[in-house]
């Protein structure tokens, strides 16, 4: 995804996997428009279908998971 959004490559992190494994990521530079407000960060590259978003973008939130429900909020 990030490259078809032409995201600007930024850097490269190491990362360590649960399974202790040890790994390069690439990040990229993005903006991301969250809770009424834009934010400049960068996401994570990997395997998997979607990115990876730091948890910069929670600080001073409150987040609730209502599993019976099966919802999220984030106030």
């Amino acid at each position: 995804m990030a490259f078809e959004l032409a995201l600007p490559i930024e850097s490269i992190a190491e990362a360590i996997l649960a399974n202790g494994e040890l790994v390069e990521l690439e990040t990229y530079g993005c903006s991301v428009h969250w809770l009424g407000k834009v934010y400049d960060t960068q996401v994570v590259t990997n395997e998997s279908e979607y990115g990876l978003i730091g948890t910069g973008l929670l600080v001073d939130r409150i987040i609730t998971v209502d599993y019976r429900s099966k919802t999220v909020s984030v106030d």
